[in-house]
């Protein structure tokens, strides 16, 4: 791991595991079928955990799209040619994709992020994604999205041409008992 990428994880906190387990019982003691919005409550509990709270909430909700062309995408192991990175790219740059839809749904702001597109990493068949160099950038690209982003209590984040069916976190909340 790099200096850089240990020196930004090493000051995060742990999750609130009372918070977390709080959350599991109250989510369990609603009644439903057995595995009914079983993800939400996942999704309850993890923000529970980070938030330190058996009440969390997304208040200023963001999703941020790393949109970058994979080499072994040539190898035919997607549903989708390469290129088409390149049109989901200006599709949501543009706020007609799929994704602005859910987000207005969440009340979440879109933002696209280029960290490869046209520029596809290495086949992963023959070679590590990254050279040591690209990964180094990794951070460089990424800060200044996060930064905008920084008000945002849960970011759900994916990557075009990794990634075929992205989620958006809804701003869901269980009504109170």
């Amino acid at each position: 791991m790099t200096r850089l990428l240990r020196a930004a994880l090493g000051g995060l906190p742990e999750p609130d595991t009372d918070s977390a387990a709080a959350m599991a019982r109250r989510a369990a003691d609603v009644l439903r079928p057995p595995g009914a919005l079983a993800a939400l409550d996942d999704l309850a509990i993890h923000l529970a955990a980070w938030q330190g709270t058996t009440q969390p909430a997304v208040r200023h909700p963001a999703v941020l799209v790393f949109a970058g062309d994979h080499g072994v995408a040539d190898a035919g192991v997607s549903n989708y040619p390469a290129d088409i990175t390149t049109a989901i790219l200006a599709a949501i740059r543009a706020g007609r994709a799929t994704v602005h839809a859910m987000a207005r749904a969440a009340g979440a702001t879109v933002e696209a992020v280029d960290v490869g597109v046209g520029v596809p990493t290495g086949d992963i068949r023959f070679e590590a994604a990254l050279s040591e160099e690209r990964f180094e950038d990794v951070p460089r690209v990424v800060r200044r999205p996060l930064a905008r982003a920084r008000t945002a209590q849960h970011l759900r984040s994916s990557c075009t041409g990794c990634l075929e069916s992205p989620r958006v976190s809804s701003r869901a909340r269980r009504p109170r008992r």
